[in-house]
């Protein structure tokens, strides 16, 4: 990132200055904080520079995902889809601890664990539906 107020007008002056007209594009000049980007750089709005490699903005990272970071983001996924996953765990056997106390059908169950303990019913459900969209993030990256 460059210095507020410095701009990439220098470069294109020296390779002006030098001849070397045909090394100079301006399509590579990011048009938001005006400097020569490196190839497949993207410009992110919420950090206010050019990123090389951009993915997207992650603020679990406080960072953008790009070509530095990458396997710092990929560690941070594996961590919670291994957290998630560990508490899916505990929460299935505490469940399934407390169902073979309960006497009656699927629906007394089911009944009486919504009552006895409702935030290990809401954390199963919540990781049952959050975890596979961890491993898509994941095996996208």
């Amino acid at each position: 990132r460059r210095v507020p107020g410095d701009s990439c007008i220098e470069e294109i002056q020296e390779k002006l200055a030098l001849g070397t007209e045909e090394d100079l594009t301006f399509d590579r000049v990011c048009h938001t904080c005006w400097v020569l980007r490196p190839v497949r750089a993207k410009h992110c709005a919420t950090c206010d520079a050019c990123v090389l490699g951009f993915d997207h903005h992650c603020d679990c990272v406080a960072n953008c995902v790009g070509f530095g970071n990458r396997r710092v983001f990929i560690l941070l996924v594996f961590a919670e889809l291994f957290a998630q996953g560990c508490h899916w765990v505990v929460h299935f056997y505490t469940l399934r601890e407390l169902q073979s106390k309960v006497v009656g059908g699927y629906f007394a169950v089911a009944g009486t664990l919504v009552k006895t303990v409702p935030m290990v019913v809401v954390a199963v459900a919540l990781h049952t539906l959050t975890m596979p969209w961890v491993l898509a993030v994941l095996l996208y990256q």
